[in-house]
C-alpha cells in the first residue's frame, strides 16, 4: 500500500487478462480484493466466470487435472463469500443444467477419486449458496456420494455433501415437490445406515485415529448420524443398531494419553471429532438412559474436559457454540462445569502469552503500513530536494530552499501530530474497550452463576422428583404387599371358620339324634314301667338296665355340655376372627389414603417442576436477547474500531 500505486496496478493487472484460465481468475480474484478502490465487478464479468467455472471444472475433471480443479473450487468460494458477488450469483439461470451435466461425469468408471472429492466440494458449495431449484437434485446427489464414501480421498467431502443435504431438506418448506425430495433422501440415508455405521466401527486399532484423515472421515460420519437422529424414524434405527462399545473406541486413544499433551489435545481435527462425538451422544442420551449415563461417565474424564477447554480458546465459531451448548444439556453435570472451569484456567497462561506475542505482531504490521502522506506527494518533493543537493537546480533562493524544507519538516510534524493523535485515539478506545470488556465479563459471569443456579436448582427438583416416585413406588408396592397378605390370611381365616361351622353343624346333629335317642330310651323305660307289674320276675333284671341306661344318659349330657362348651369356645374364635378382620380392612383403608396422599404430592411435585422449566426458558430466553444485544455491542465497537483505524 505505501510503494505501488493502487489504480496504477489495477491497470496493469487488467491488461494481464488472456484467454488463460488461471490468469483470468486470478485477475478475478485481485479485483474483489480491491473493490473498495477499484468499485464493484459488473454483474455480466461475474456471470461470465461463473459460466467459464463450470466448463473449466467439467474439462479438469475430464482430464484429470486437480490441480486446476482445486483452483477454480477455491475461486467460486471466494466469490460466493462476497455479499454483492453472492448477490449475482443467485441471477445465474443455468446452475441446473449445468449441474446435471457435471452429475453425468460422475456416472463414469474412469474418475480419479481425488478428482471426486473436489467436485463434491463444489456441489456442497453450490448447496450452501442455496441456488433456486437445485434441491429436485438432492436424490441424485445423494446416491452418488454414497457410492464414494468407503474411498479415503473422498469419504470426507461426499458426507459433508450427504449431510448438507440432509440438513436442508430437514429445514425446507412442506410443499409436494419438497415432500417427495425429502421421502427419498430419508429413505436412501435408511438403506446407507448400516453402511455408516461400519465406517464408524474402529475397533480396536490404536493407529487408525492418529490420521488426520481419518479423523476427519469419523467427523463427517458422525455429523451425518447427527442429523439423521433429528429425523425420528431414523433415531430409532440409530438407537437400535449403534453399540455403545463403537463410541467407547473411539474416545479410546483421547483417554489413553496424558491430560496435558499438547501434541494430541491441540490439534484442529482431534478437537473437531471430541466436540462433535460428544454433540452426538448428548442428542442420544435425551432419548435413552445408557447413552445418558455414558455421557455422564465421558465427561468425568480430564482429557474430555481439556478438549473441551482447548475447544473453546481455539475452536471455530461452530465448535464454541456446540461446546457452549453442551453445556445446558441435561447430562452437563455441575462437578463437570467445575471441572471445565478449571480446565480453562490451566490453559489461560498459555492462550494469554499467545494471544500477546500475536497481537503484538499485528500491530507492528499495522504500523508499517501506515502511510505518513501520499506517495505521489512525497515522490515530487524528494526529487525536488535531491535536484537541489546535486545543484541542478541553481536560480533559486536560500530563503526558497528553506522554505522547501520548512515544508517537508511541516509535513513530518504533521504526520507525527496525526500519529500521535491517532495513537492517543487508540489508547483512549481501548481503555474504553477494556472498561467495556470488564463490563461484559461481570454480565457474563453474572448470568453464568444465574444459569449455573437455576441448572443446580432443576436438578435438585429432578432428583427430588425422582425420590419422591421412588418413595411412591416402594410404598406402592409395599402396600400392595401388605394387602396381599391380609388377603390372604382373611381367605384362611375364613376357610378356619367355614371349617369349624362344618364341625358346629356336625355336632348339632349328633345331639339332635342323641336326644331322639334319649326320647326313644324314655319311652322304651315307660314300656318297661308297665311291664313291671306285669313282670315281677324280671323286675330286678329290668331295674339293672335301667340303672345302665341312666348312666348312658349321665354319659351321653356330660358329653352334649362339653361340646355347648367347644361351641361357646368356637363363636369366641370367630368374634375374635372378626375383628382382627375389621382392623385389617382399617388398615387397608388408611394405607390407600396414603397412597391417594403421595399421588397428589407427585402432582404438585410435577407442576412445580413445570413452573421451574417454564421459568428456566424464560431465563434462556433473557440470556439469549442479552447474547444477541451483546454481540450487536460487540459489532458496534468493531465498527466504530474499524472507523478509528
Amino acid at each position: 500500500m505505501r510503494s505501488v500505486d493502487s489504480k496504477q496496478f489495477l491497470r496493469t493487472i487488467l491488461k494481464l487478462q488472456n484467454d488463460n484460465i488461471n490468469t483470468r481468475v486470478q485477475v478475478c480474484k485481485l479485483l474483489i480484493i480491491l473493490e473498495h478502490i477499484s468499485g464493484e465487478i459488473p454483474d455480466t464479468d461475474i456471470l461470465n466466470f461463473v459460466n467459464v467455472t463450470f466448463s473449466t471444472v467439467g474439462d479438469a475433471f475430464k482430464s484429470h487435472d486437480i490441480f486446476l480443479l482445486r483452483h477454480m473450487v477455491d475461486f467460486f468460494k471466494d466469490v460466493q463469500m462476497n455479499p454483492h458477488s453472492r448477490d449475482v450469483l443467485l441471477t445465474y439461470h443455468s446452475f441446473s443444467s449445468d449441474t446435471e451435466q457435471l452429475l453425468l461425469l460422475l456416472a463414469g468408471d474412469a474418475a480419479e477419486p481425488e478428482c471426486v472429492g473436489m467436485l463434491f466440494e463444489f456441489l456442497h458449495s453450490l448447496i450452501t449458496l442455496q441456488v433456486t431449484g437445485l434441491s429436485k437434485l438432492y436424490p441424485r446427489f445423494v446416491t452418488v456420494a454414497m457410492q464414494w464414501i468407503r474411498t479415503e480421498l473422498a469419504c470426507t467431502q461426499s458426507l459433508s455433501l450427504i449431510c448438507s443435504i440432509a440438513v436442508d431438506v430437514r429445514q425446507s418448506d412442506g410443499d409436494v415437490g419438497t415432500v417427495q425430495v425429502q421421502q427419498n433422501v430419508l429413505a436412501q440415508l435408511d438403506q446407507s445406515l448400516l453402511v455408516l455405521l461400519l465406517i464408524l466401527d474402529v475397533g480396536v486399532d490404536e493407529n487408525y485415529l492418529t490420521k488426520s484423515e481419518a479423523r476427519t472421515s469419523i467427523t463427517a460420519v458422525l455429523r451425518l448420524l447427527q442429523e439423521m437422529s433429528k429425523t425420528p424414524s431414523l433415531r430409532q434405527k440409530i438407537l437400535l443398531s449403534l453399540k455403545q462399545q463403537v463410541m467407547q473406541n473411539i474416545f479410546q486413544p483421547l483417554l489413553s494419553v496424558k491430560p496435558h499433551d499438547g501434541e494430541n489435545l491441540f490439534q484442529t481435527e482431534v478437537i473437531g471429532l471430541y466436540v462433535c462425538a460428544l454433540d452426538f451422544i448428548s442428542d442420544l442420551a435425551s432419548h435413552d438412559g445408557q447413552w445418558l449415563k455414558l455421557y455422564s461417565d465421558l465427561l468425568q474424564h480430564k482429557q474430555v474436559q481439556m478438549i473441551l477447554a482447548v475447544a473453546l480458546y481455539t475452536g471455530e465459531e461452530n465448535i464454541k457454540r456446540q461446546v457452549l451448548m453442551l453445556t445446558g444439556t441435561v447430562g452437563f453435570p455441575a462437578e463437570s462445569v467445575s471441572s471445565l472451569a478449571k480446565s480453562l484456567c490451566d490453559l489461560e497462561p498459555l492462550m494469554l502469552v499467545s494471544s500477546t506475542s500475536k497481537a503484538s505482531t499485528d500491530g507492528a504490521q499495522q504500523r508499517d503500513m501506515m502511510p505518513l502522506f501520499s506517495l505521489a506527494q512525497e515522490g515530487r518533493l524528494d526529487s525536488f530536494i535531491a535536484k537541489l543537493e546535486c545543484s541542478e537546480i541553481r536560480d533559486i533562493s536560500t530563503s526558497t530552499v528553506m522554505e522547501l524544507y520548512g515544508y517537508k519538516l511541516a509535513a513530518i510534524g504533521h504526520s507525527e501530530r496525526v500519529l500521535k493523535t491517532s495513537l492517543e485515539a487508540a489508547n483512549n478506545h481501548s481503555t474504553h474497550l477494556h472498561h467495556r470488556l470488564a463490563q461484559m465479563s461481570a454480565e457474563a459471569s453474572r448470568l453464568y452463576q444465574l444459569l449455573y443456579h437455576n441448572q443446580q436448582c432443576l436438578e435438585g427438583l429432578r432428583q427430588e422428583k425422582d425420590a419422591s416416585i421412588c418413595r411412591l413406588e416402594a410404598a406402592q408396592l409395599a402396600a400392595e404387599e401388605e394387602h396381599r397378605k391380609h388377603v390372604t390370611d382373611t381367605k384362611a381365616k375364613q376357610r378356619q371358620v367355614s371349617d369349624l361351622n362344618a364341625a358346629i353343624e356336625e355336632l348339632k346333629r349328633t345331639v339332635v339324634i342323641k336326644e331322639e335317642e334319649l326320647s326313644q330310651t324314655k319311652q322304651h323305660l315307660d314300656i318297661m314301667t308297665k311291664q313291671t307289674e306285669e313282670l315281677q320276675s324280671h323286675f330286678m333284671l329290668i331295674e339293672q338296665k335301667y340303672k345302665d341306661q341312666q348312666s348312658k344318659n349321665s354319659e351321653l349330657t356330660r358329653t352334649l355340655s362339653k361340646l355347648e362348651e367347644r361351641i361357646v369356645k368356637r363363636e369366641r374364635i370367630i368374634e375374635e376372627k372378626g375383628n382382627e378382620i375389621e382392623k385389617l380392612h382399617k388398615v387397608i383403608q388408611n394405607l390407600e389414603m396414603e397412597l391417594t396422599n403421595y399421588k397428589m404430592l407427585c402432582k404438585a411435585q410435577e407442576k412445580n417442576i413445570m413452573e421451574k422449566e417454564a421459568e428456566m426458558t424464560a431465563t434462556q430466553q433473557q440470556l439469549s436477547e442479552l447474547q444477541r444485544m451483546r454481540e450487536v455491542i460487540y459489532e458496534i465497537s468493531g465498527g466504530k474500531k474499524k472507523m478509528d483505524k
